[in-house]
């Protein structure tokens, strides 16, 4: 065996990559989607024509071009540039806070399950306190109480906000699905042998969520992107001169929506092409592990 077979791509694990595209058609669009879009975060240094940042006044409000693809804004910076670099804003909040909240939440919520009695009872009822409050109204409410902390431009406490915020939902969900898992037989066997329960939960219990686990971070990276441009558009979450689509829509870019429309459209069309496709693949994703779609 040479030193390559050892990178190589098992052939089962090829064969349900293809089963995955070729049934799953939508999703397939999704996640070449969402490639391209995560190409262009990783790359924008290299594939943005302009400093997002560089001011510009002989050339605001300029439409699109061959010179400046989406135009330029109020300011003179190109729209394109900035969008790009707003895709890596985007996407480096919308998955470290989904992978936070969902990490969170599914150890929260094996907890639940695992323990019962009276540690469910008290986590279910803060669990339901928190759902009180729509997602978007706890993410301000946590982001105006602790303020801003920011890092190499990426603002610490909205991503703690909306971390928090997903937790409760991911608790919910990854405690129904572990409750069938802790009465199984596999699980009584391991609490008779004398296993510490940290183990019996990582071994045995937690594998058993992988699936569900893997939806969830899916749906809420969708979500959490939406949650960092309305945080930006409220004046919440990332602040001038970062590149943020949300940021990108507020400020007195209404004040242009007749005299420079494209200063609207392409932020909208990222953060609305983004989601979907983040959705799409979410929701091929739940298909996939479907057990009656597994059976086919």
């Amino acid at each position: 065996m040479s030193v390559g077979d050892d990178f190589a791509v098992p052939p089962r694990r090829r064969s349900a990559l293809r089963r995955f595209l070729a049934s799953q058609p939508v999703g397939s669009i999704g996640l070449c989607v969402v490639a391209l879009i995560a190409a262009a975060a990783v790359f924008a240094d290299w594939l943005a024509p302009y400093d997002p940042l560089a001011l510009g006044f002989d050339t605001a409000l300029q439409p699109p071009s061959m010179e400046h693809l989406f135009g330029t804004d109020s300011l003179g910076r190109d729209i394109f540039s900035r969008v790009i670099f707003g895709a890596r804003t985007a996407l480096t909040i919308g998955v470290s806070a989904s992978l936070i909240g969902c990490t969170i939440g599914a150890l929260i919520g094996i907890a639940s399950a695992y323990y019962g009695g009276l540690t469910d009872l008290i986590i279910q009822r803060l669990t339901d306190l928190m759902l009180a409050l729509p997602i978007i109204v706890l993410a301000i409410v946590i982001v105006a109480i602790f303020g801003r902390s920011t890092s190499e431009g990426i603002d610490l406490n909205v991503v703690f906000a909306i971390a928090i915020a997903i937790i409760p939902n991911a608790a919910r969900v990854i405690r129904s699905s572990a409750l069938s898992i802790v009465t199984m037989p596999y699980v009584e066997a391991a609490r008779a042998a004398g296993l510490r329960n940290a183990r019996i939960i990582v071994r045995h219990i937690a594998p058993n969520v992988a699936a569900p686990f893997l939806i969830l971070i899916s749906a809420y990276i969708a979500q959490s992107i939406l949650l960092e441009a309305a945080l930006s558009f409220l004046g919440l979450g990332v602040t001038e001169p970062q590149p943020s689509w949300g940021l990108m829509l507020a400020g007195n870019t209404s004040d242009f929506y007749r005299e420079a429309p494209w200063m609207i459209v392409f932020p909208g069309l990222s953060i609305t092409v983004t989601v979907l496709a983040f959705s799409l693949v979410g929701d091929s994703l739940r298909d996939w592990f479907d057990p009656k779609f597994r059976m086919r």
